[in-house]
């Protein structure tokens, strides 16, 4: 830190000025998203009532009861669901017993569905804390295809799965259920595009996204938002 105060000060004026500036935008511009109060309609939307009365969304519901559940659709092939999970890791152990976290890749192809098994292989094999962000990085930093079964196979084996094992849970019914009930809830949901939340609260269902809130930490502004609101002491 003291050799970056002597690097700053020996900067031209023009230049730490125009640093200060820059800092300036950030700070204010974090502290008008944290204290912006979010809008219904426009930062969030509130489901139709139809989707509260489809079956696979009840039993979900059913999991959690008197709970808020945050939902998050997502798939390792979607850049902007990397930034967003980068801000929801940080958000997540700040909430309270009440709210119950789910997350469930969407499989829209068959490239996507390989990543899906990817998330449930490492659920199942309890890697997820170690394989979830480097998944990210290594397709959208290294442009390598883990959609390939051969690379994701080698992927996992560095992680100390043998190779039997990998293709035993691969191709297991677990596994194809898990990837089933992502697809079924995706269209329950209405799900068209990644990263979405949906938050389901005693009052009724909403959802967000990056490109309805506008940004990751709006997002965040808006689950706060909702949480506080829905989260009532029984």
């Amino acid at each position: 830190m003291k050799k970056l105060q002597q690097l700053v000060v020996t900067l031209p004026v023009y230049i730490r000025n125009y640093l200060l500036l820059i800092i300036l935008c950030i700070s204010s511009n974090a502290f008008a998203v944290a204290n912006k109060v979010p809008i219904e309609g426009k930062h969030y939307l509130r489901l139709p009532s139809a989707v509260s009365v489809e079956p696979d969304i009840i039993q979900l519901q059913a999991e959690d009861p008197d709970k808020i559940q945050i939902i998050e659709f997502f798939s390792y092939a979607c850049y902007w669901c990397w930034q967003l999970r980068q801000y929801m890791d940080l958000w997540q152990p700040q909430q309270p017993a009440k709210i119950a976290l789910h997350r469930y890749p969407v499989v829209f192809n068959k490239y996507m569905n390989v990543l899906g098994k990817a998330y449930y292989i490492a659920q199942t094999l309890k890697l997820l804390e170690k394989t979830d962000d480097k998944l990210f990085s290594l397709i959208h930093t290294k442009r390598i295809n883990l959609a390939n079964k051969r690379i994701l196979r080698d992927f996992f084996i560095d992680y100390g799965v043998n190779e039997g094992e990998f293709n035993d849970i691969y191709n297991s019914f677990g596994i194809d259920h898990l990837i089933s009930l992502s697809n079924d809830l995706g269209i329950a949901y209405r799900i068209t595009e990644t990263p979405t939340i949906i938050i389901n609260t005693p009052q009724g269902m909403f959802k967000t996204s990056i490109a309805i809130a506008g940004s990751e930490a709006m997002v965040i502004t808006v689950l706060d938002h909702l949480v506080a609101r829905y989260n009532t002491p029984t």
